[in-house]
């Protein structure tokens, strides 16, 4: 589903274009504007045959509005009334109203005695970018044009010529492009309506996947189905659906929708599922190509989503990496993640991506701190995270995961900063309220399992109580999922807490000192107890040397990691 938008280029009229152009990958279309040119022989003949052969949105701003089809010596907005004129030719060969190939859009508030003379009988869709007011009506107009040229042997319905929709090569429904059939286009429907967290989504995914045929058009529902699989947690759904779309989306020749959509799968999916399996540095270059596709088709949105992946990725790395390296991971995570959040704020409408990104940053600012790197870390952490609390909102549904993730750091941050009523607050709300949602998916389990590692924290050090029925909660849910670095830090608390293997308080501070990354801990505990029992009696050798052992067990991880990988 195609359509072409004629604009002016005044700040309404831009505002207005680029919100509908971002749009329409969620309704399965696709709209054409002048950004997508490349390098063009004859920027007029662009714009006359693509609003020859397709719908055309007129956007009604200032500028437009006065330039339509008005000829006059002034320079200014030449394009404007080119387009207008080609748009008049169009509207001049078609007579029905039911059937217009020309839509105008407006602002919620446009008053239509201010429209051309020629656009004044044709319905307006009024727009509101902030709410979304009035999108669904104008995607759902634009769709009907394209069923309409579908089905010409229908009575009532007109044929191509009189739609004034002409099929072009390599496009939806056209010669050289086979389209999806009724079957895959109600399937994608479905996804894009369907609750995320719902088990009939899981099953709208399944169906999805085994009905994909040989048409790129069908991965244009990709952002609804990652949802449906992140929802679930399900690593090995998420393989079999990016490895399935970048099939379809191999080779050059690709349309500019389907190069943005296979970005996203990249940043999304790919990135994701590796993020999961513990491949940071597959993910880290899965995330990078993504970025790269997305400077490329143009879409800052993309562009700002990606290099938020690319920060998270890094942070990760910071906590994996030697004590050298660890800077450098968290300065580059902290670029990314500043570029992100000043992308987004520069883009309409993305005031929730705008608070996402303060999150990761004042994630990277409190691992700064855990990894020693003072307590002002600590400060600008909790100065972050409130700030967010603005932005996102708990209420939107797909953004209540990112919240209660907020609600978690917040109580992590007020815990490190002996805030201690603020830290229970957080955190038992945070576990009564994913307690109601564990069995909504597997994201919201593994949340859950980490608000009740920060309520036994709390627990601990407040009241000195046995903790291990929140630990040990934790730690099933975990090791359900296959969260291997979770289920780590879980028998680390609960060796930590007995001082089980003959741990000092000062042996436990040291070795979460060095090793960040709980998988390493125990491990080193169990070679540094080897070395003493081939140096018996030498208890001076253990205080001296954690961290050469944990060093030592990090490269040994490192390495299984890297032979996976090759394998």
């Amino acid at each position: 589903m195609i359509g072409v938008v004629s604009y002016s280029h005044d700040p309404e009229g831009k505002a207005l274009a680029e919100y509908l152009v971002s749009e329409a990958p969620k309704h399965n279309a696709r709209l054409l504007w002048d950004r997508d040119m490349v390098n063009p022989v004859s920027i007029q003949e662009w714009m006359t045959n693509n609003i020859e052969d397709y719908p055309v949105a007129c956007v009604m701003s200032p500028d437009y509005t006065r330039r339509f089809g008005r000829g006059s010596e002034s320079s200014e907005r030449t394009g404007t009334l080119f387009e207008s004129r080609a748009v008049l030719g169009k509207l001049f060969d078609h007579t029905e109203l039911e059937h217009c190939p020309v839509i105008p859009v407006a602002m919620r508030d446009f008053l239509v005695d201010s429209a051309p003379h020629a656009l004044k009988r044709l319905r307006i869709a009024k727009i509101d970018p902030a709410t979304g007011h009035g999108v669904q009506e104008f995607f759902d107009r634009l769709r009907a044009l394209w069923e309409a040229r579908r089905r010409p042997d229908q009575e009532g319905s007109p044929t191509p010529e009189q739609s004034g929709v002409k099929p072009r090569p390599g496009c939806d429904g056209a010669p050289g492009r086979p389209r999806p059939e009724p079957r895959m286009v109600s399937l994608m429907r479905a996804l894009e309506t369907a609750d995320p967290s719902s088990p009939e989504a899981r099953s709208l995914v399944d169906e999805w996947l085994a009905a994909l045929d040989t048409d790129p058009s069908a991965t244009a529902v990709f952002p609804a189905v990652e949802g449906i699989v992140k929802s679930a947690g399900d690593v090995d759904l998420m393989l079999r659906v990016v490895d399935r779309c970048l099939d379809l989306l191999r080779g050059p020749g690709l349309l500019e929708a389907d190069k943005r959509v296979k970005a996203r799968i990249f940043i999304c999916g790919r990135a994701w599922y590796l993020r999961r399996r513990g491949d940071l540095h597959g993910a880290l270059r899965a995330a990078s190509r993504g970025v790269a596709l997305a400077v490329e088709c143009g879409d800052q949105s993309l562009v700002a989503l990606g290099k938020r992946c690319l920060a998270r990725i890094h942070r990760g790395l910071a906590e994996e990496a030697d004590a050298d390296a660890r800077e450098e991971h968290l300065a580059i995570a902290d670029r990314f993640a500043v570029e992100s959040l000043t992308m987004f704020s520069h883009l309409p409408h993305h005031g929730d991506e705008v608070g996402v990104c303060l999150v990761v940053r004042a994630r990277i600012a409190y691992t700064r701190y855990r990894l020693g790197q003072g307590r002002r870390n600590l400060r600008q952490a909790s100065v972050l995270a409130d700030e967010a609390v603005k932005s996102v909102k708990s209420p939107a549904r797909d953004r209540v995961r990112d919240y209660r993730e907020l609600q978690i750091l917040r109580a992590e941050i007020a815990l490190a900063r002996k805030r201690v009523c603020q830290a229970m607050a957080l955190a038992d709300s945070a576990v009564g309220a994913l307690t109601e949602r564990a069995e909504s998916g597997a994201s919201y389990a593994e949340l859950l399992a980490r608000a009740h590692l920060v309520r036994a924290e709390v627990f601990y050090r407040t009241r000195r109580i046995d903790t291990t029925g929140d630990v040990r909660t934790a730690l099933g849910i975990f090791e359900r999922l296959g969260l291997e670095r979770g289920s780590a830090e879980c028998r680390w608390i609960l060796v930590a807490r007995d001082r089980g293997h003959g741990l000092s308080r000062w042996d436990v501070r040291v070795i979460e000192r060095l090793s960040p990354d709980p998988r390493h801990r125990l491990p080193a505990v169990e070679e540094m107890e080897r070395l003493e029992r081939e140096l018996t009696g030498r208890r001076w050798w253990r205080r001296r040397e954690w961290r050469e052992v944990v060093e030592r067990v990090r490269a040994r991880h490192r390495s299984d990691r890297f032979s996976e990988s090759e394998n």
